[in-house]
């Protein structure tokens, strides 16, 4: 991989670290314990009395991981059979305010936005309208050639070679948490277009939330409609899908959370001001939990799109030299194993397919577990460093509501 700071000498390194190091400290200056009274702070709703039992227990787990990572809100739903059977909020989406978490409330999801994105690519495929293998100048023609032609397929795979966040000589020193306007996508991709490919595309994987930009732009092609518009009309609309949007900067979102950076001290502050126009395809959307499992059931469910376009979302990819990704990264999807306590002392090895987000002030995590037509998401309002716990702590919930 082409290193993405050739340039740099090991002074101007340490200086960039110094320098960011000190915008972090002053961001973090007005730090606060969260209130205790947090934890007393809950609503959830049971659709189907049958699983009264399971949702007892999970609503101690939910407790538990806003706890356990010193959350001001976690907020958690639960599918089964395409139906939503249980969904619950913990904490305050508002410290300040002392508004409470509920079932409406929306938060970022960071990454997550990325499985929406896989959808509309997969309806416009199906709709014969995105051709995945075509080059992507077809769909965006201002986009630049590169040496290599680059794909639909190769972007939501992360194989395109595009690179990912890079850091920065001046405030806010790395683009992650840029705040900056454009007025669209196609504008955003001023950030990385004339960089060079890290690799043949094709041929190696890297993460990229810039090739998730782009591909944003080539549904805005394919489709005619800008991006949001196009979610709007052929994916949350037919729905019933009220509560996802973008997570726009300078326009009320209704049932927002505020968004903390917290501490192992249980400490919290406000999270870095952020400005997502650029990336709403990549990691710009805000949604429900509750939201998440419709998206999820109906997808199982083959609402949205048929089996087999689900099945080629949700596949593998391999690239060009026979290496299968390291995260077993599909078209907007991850794909994991593992063992899931079915009962007294019961462990069961179940296939899931999901996406993480960890955005600026909240962490979300959609997951499917196809063999039992499951889907779970949980979002929260608070962004901590460790996040290998998040999705074994998550794994609890989900257990409560499996049978062997």
């Amino acid at each position: 991989m082409r290193n993405l700071l050739p340039s740099l000498t090991h002074t101007r390194i340490i200086l960039l670290l110094v320098l960011s190091t000190i915008f972090y400290l002053s961001a973090c200056s007005g730090s606060h314990p969260i209130p205790s009274k947090v934890g007393n702070i809950h609503e959830q709703k049971l659709y189907d009395k049958k699983f009264a039992a399971q949702a007892k227990t999970a609503n101690q787990h939910l407790s538990d991981i806003r706890q356990q990572f010193n959350l001001p809100s976690a907020s958690v739903a639960v599918g089964i059979n395409g139906k939503l059977v249980w969904a619950a909020a913990n904490g305050l989406a508002d410290i300040e305010a002392e508004i409470p978490a509920t079932l409406k409330t929306v938060y970022r999801i960071g990454s997550t936005s990325k499985v929406i994105t896989s959808i509309a690519m997969g309806k416009l495929f199906e709709d014969g309208k995105l051709d995945l293998d075509a080059p992507i100048q077809k769909y965006v023609p201002l986009f630049p050639l590169k040496e290599q032609v680059i794909t639909a397929r190769q972007l939501a795979s992360h194989t395109a070679g595009i690179r990912h966040y890079s850091w920065m000589f001046s405030p806010p020193f790395n683009e992650f948490i840029l705040n900056k306007p454009f007025d669209n996508l196609t504008q955003g991709l001023s950030i990385f277009q004339d960089a060079e490919l890290e690799f043949k595309p094709g041929t190696n994987f890297l993460y990229s939330s810039y090739g998730y930009n782009l591909l944003g732009a080539v549904i805005e092609g394919a489709s005619g409609q800008e991006y949001l518009h196009y979610l709007q009309k052929n994916i949350f609309k037919p729905l019933n899908i009220t509560g996802i949007s973008a997570d726009y900067k300078n326009k009320e979102v209704a049932n927002r959370a505020e968004f903390y950076q917290v501490d192992d001290n249980n400490n919290y502050s406000a999270d870095w001001e952020v400005n997502s126009s650029h990336k709403w395809s990549s990691g710009g959307l805000v949604a429900s939990p509750s939201d998440l499992v419709l998206l999820g059931n109906a997808l199982m469910d083959n609402k949205l799109l048929s089996a087999e376009t689900f099945s080629l979302l949700t596949t593998p990819q391999i690239s060009t030299n026979g290496g299968e990704n390291p995260s077993g990264y599909a078209l907007g999807w991850r794909n994991g194993k593992s063992q899931f306590s079915v009962g007294e002392g019961e462990q069961v090895e179940l296939g899931f397919i999901h996406h993480g987000g960890t955005s600026i002030g909240a962490t979300t995590m959609f997951l499917i577990i196809p063999e039992r037509n499951m889907v779970l998401a949980i979002t929260t309002n608070g962004r901590f460093e460790q996040t290998n716990g998040f999705q074994n702590s998550i794994t609890r919930i989900a257990e409560a509501f499996l049978e062997k």
